[in-house]
């Protein structure tokens, strides 16, 4: 059915509206799709680097219990000999990075200090200082 020639052109500007309203929600949808897949993948990539994380984090507690358990078993069976084994580790683990090392030749007890600019300066002749 033709529409009769007065409002023919108001037919066709109506239409015209239509297709242009329609193609702009289209692209309006296409670019909510694409932000809403790209939102949740983003979404997921989070949730995966922080189960990650927890994960590696449990598996590393885990690890230090065990490692503390088994370390406690064999304190209770000799007490001295296991202290003794971990202040030697420790001292093996720390001395290396030691610059200087004191002992009060009184109470026996280390004074472990980074002294280097002190040693410096009482290494230097008295007319430099």
């Amino acid at each position: 059915m033709q529409p009769p020639d007065e409002v023919s052109g108001a037919f066709k500007e109506v239409a015209t509206a239509k297709e242009e309203s329609q193609k702009l929600y289209n692209e309006a949808e296409g670019i909510r799709s694409e932000r809403t897949l790209a939102a949740k993948g983003e979404a997921n990539k989070i949730i995966a680097e922080a189960r990650g994380l927890a994960t590696e984090r449990v598996n590393l507690a885990t690890g230090e219990t065990t490692r503390f358990l088994k370390l406690l078993a064999e304190y209770k069976k000799a007490p001295d000999i296991t202290r003794e084994r971990l202040y030697q580790e420790t001292l093996q683990r720390v001395m290396p990075k030691v610059k200087k090392v004191f002992v009060d030749p009184g109470t026996g007890v280390l004074n472990v200090n980074r002294l280097e600019p002190i040693a410096v300066q009482a290494t230097e002749p008295e007319g430099r200082r």
